[in-house]
């Protein structure tokens, strides 16, 4: 039996800062649940949210605290929200359709 990686999936919310980044955070997660399910991928999603970031209260690596202080110091709640896969930004600021989540995930992936 072949045992899939679990891929871990972070979304950065803003909502917190700005509610009406809300609407954009539901988007980014019906886009990310409905690409993994047609992926076929063993995934861990979670979402957390600036503020938790911010006050270091978010349960996360150093790598990844890192990345999202550096993108909220440059560029204020503006960068969210942000997708993280395995440490690495993969979108921030926008919400990609499912066709281009599912194509630059499956890209990322593969590596």
């Amino acid at each position: 039996m072949e045992i899939l990686p679990v891929y871990q999936f972070l979304v950065i919310s803003g909502s917190c800062c700005n509610p009406a980044l809300g609407k954009m955070d539901q988007t980014l997660e019906k886009s990310l649940e409905e690409t993994i399910s047609k992926l076929g991928l063993s995934a861990e999603i979670k979402k957390i949210s600036l503020t938790s970031v911010l006050h270091h209260q978010a349960e996360l690596t150093w790598k990844q605290q890192s990345l999202i202080l550096n993108l909220f110091n440059k560029y204020g709640t503006k960068f969210t929200p942000a997708l993280m896969v395995n440490d690495e930004i993969m979108f921030a600021g926008k919400t990609p359709s499912t066709e281009e989540l599912s194509k630059i995930i499956a890209e990322k992936l593969k590596k």
